[in-house]
């Protein structure tokens, strides 16, 4: 972008817009982007063009496309010249789906450790890996003390060898679900 337009645009920016080449070229740099979004990029860009202090190189924003959906865009910015004249110069990367899965890893993780189920998983030697909150209140430990635990110390019907047995046979058959006796 130079002043408060963009200068180019790729076929990319097309793609992820909705907007024609054309239409972008027309545009403020900032438009695209959502109101919330809007003012910090218009900020950002003015000031990397004037110099001075400068923002964040890299950052995130949402955008709307064309048709009005939302996204979210991995911006890295710097200054270069073209045709003579300091110029931003801009890349930015579609994130939408990565925070779309960031945010249903979040939900999911939530919902596991909050689960009224108890939940533990084990690593192939017998360490605890995870134990969700009802795991953590059955068997009167804290997280951290959960974690530093193997099957072993919580049921005391598993040798290393039986163990090895049945990692062996959850390897073959996929995971199940058991009851077992707690010390």
């Amino acid at each position: 972008y130079q002043g408060e337009n963009y200068g180019y645009v790729n076929p990319s920016a097309e793609k992820i817009t909705g907007y024609s080449a054309k239409e972008l070229l027309r545009m403020k740099y900032w438009d695209i982007f959502v109101p919330g979004d809007r003012d910090m990029i218009r900020e950002r860009g003015k000031a990397r063009l004037q110099g001075g202090a400068a923002p964040p190189t890299r950052y995130e924003a949402r955008y709307r496309t064309k048709d009005g959906r939302e996204g979210v865009l991995e911006i890295n910015a710097s200054v270069t010249s073209y045709n003579g004249t300091r110029a931003g110069l801009v890349t930015a990367l579609d994130i939408t789906d990565r925070k779309r899965a960031e945010e249903a890893l979040k939900l999911t993780g939530y919902s596991l450790d909050n689960a009224g189920d108890i939940v533990i998983w084990f690593r192939p030697d017998g360490r605890i890996y995870y134990a969700n909150n009802a795991a953590c209140q059955q068997f009167g430990y804290t997280r951290d003390e959960m974690l530093a635990l193997t099957i072993f110390d919580i049921n005391p019907g598993y040798t290393p060898e039986s163990w090895n047995a049945r990692w062996q046979e959850l390897k073959q058959k996929g995971p199940t679900l058991y009851e077992f006796e707690n010390r």
